[in-house]
């Protein structure tokens, strides 16, 4: 009987394990502060750094090209009303462009990683003011 049941238990693994597409995770903050040389990302959340200004409304969206506006299924959105921002149910594991805009600043396009530990990384994206 043992014998059995571990066959089932195994054909279960591989049916609802093995091929199980993964969804990832990305989120941070968009800010700006005064004297920036360039627009940059960086890791770990600076909401609370009085220097950084958040941006509400700014467009972030995930794509495969630096140069392309296309966002992936379910890679767009925009930062809330305190300039945080996350995009969940990402399927695609590996490098991929952020790409964050908004009026009056300079845009950001950023090469990525994108992976099983990605929920887990915060960043922060300061936007050079135009």
């Amino acid at each position: 009987m043992f014998h059995t049941n571990r066959w089932f238990l195994i054909a279960l693994v591989f049916v609802f394990g093995c091929n199980r597409q993964e969804e990832y995770e990305v989120s941070g903050f968009v800010c700006t502060s005064e004297n920036l040389a360039q627009s940059y990302i960086g890791p770990g959340l600076r909401d609370q750094d009085v220097r950084c200004k958040a941006i509400p409304d700014a467009e972030i969206y995930l794509s495969t090209s630096s140069d392309s506006k296309d966002a992936l299924p379910n890679g767009f959105v925009t930062s809330d009303g305190s300039g945080h921002y996350t995009i969940a149910g990402i399927n695609h594991k590996g490098p991929i462009y952020i790409i964050t805009e908004k009026a009056g600043y300079d845009s950001l396009r950023y090469r990525i990683s994108i992976g099983t530990l990605s929920g887990f990384m915060k960043n922060t994206i300061e936007l050079k003011p135009k």
